[in-house]
């Protein structure tokens, strides 16, 4: 078999595995969304929290949803009539929308509005940012992109105390996630060795900044009634 055959087979079979993990997560949630429907809880708190465990498992696996913001947006060194520079965020000037603190051992969110350089909220979305929390423990957020320039925060911490909260864009108007030049790796290798000189250009996508200037941003996650949590079976 030849390499160019073998390089066909090798990607056939990761499209293959995608799409068996995308089926049977979905397949997953459906069952637990039944479960959920036909199943009587007297905790609205049990109902939520499976829900928001759900959007946060099918995060990770599905990708086609997590790029539909930026859907026609990520072909290498295309132009969009809509999207220019003056539209990319600015960290800075952008700031938290809406918190929603729940205790520890069910999910908190807060929401974060993106703003150009020239202090206006956006309306599109495209941003990629990377949210965690410090404190008695560390806490990576899962990031929902609503596409309307506000992004969605949600935190399953389960140890009370307070916390800072450390959220960096690192690339905004779909930068983060176009696709390198067609023959990035036919050329040469993933860290760019073989590539000719300037072929990615003058463009420096990669912001790396932090939200609100990085001024400090604290939350307190209060303690389970109890101290029984959702995780250790404290719901009836």
């Amino acid at each position: 078999m030849s390499r160019e055959a073998r390089w066909s087979l090798m990607i056939y079979i990761r499209h293959r595995r995608r799409r068996l993990v995308i089926v049977l997560t979905t397949l997953l949630f459906a069952i637990i969304i039944l479960k959920i429907l036909f199943t009587e809880t007297r905790d609205q708190r049990v109902v939520d929290f499976l829900r928001d465990w759900c959007r946060v498992r099918r995060a990770r696996v599905d990708w086609e949803q997590v790029l539909k913001p930026c859907k026609g947006r990520t072909t290498w060194g295309a132009k969009h009539d809509r999207w220019d520079s003056s539209q990319e965020t600015d960290p800075g000037a952008s700031y938290i929308l809406l918190w929603d603190i729940h205790p520890a051992g069910e999910f908190t969110r807060f929401s974060i509005q993106s703003q150009t350089t020239a202090g206006r909220p956006k309306t599109i979305g495209g941003d990629s940012w990377r949210v965690q929390i410090n404190g008695p423990s560390s806490v990576a957020g899962t990031v929902f992109d609503h596409a309307n320039g506000t992004y969605e925060v949600l935190l399953l911490v389960t140890v009370p105390g307070l916390y800072s909260v450390d959220a960096v864009l690192e690339y905004s108007l779909c930068n983060g996630y176009t696709d390198p030049p067609a023959d990035w790796f036919i050329i040469g290798s993933a860290q760019g060795k073989g590539q000719k000189e300037g072929v990615l250009g003058t463009e420096r996508p990669y912001l790396l900044k932090k939200l609100w200037g990085g001024q400090p941003i604290t939350v307190t996650i209060p303690p389970a009634p109890d101290n029984r949590t959702l995780l250790s079976g404290g719901h009836s």
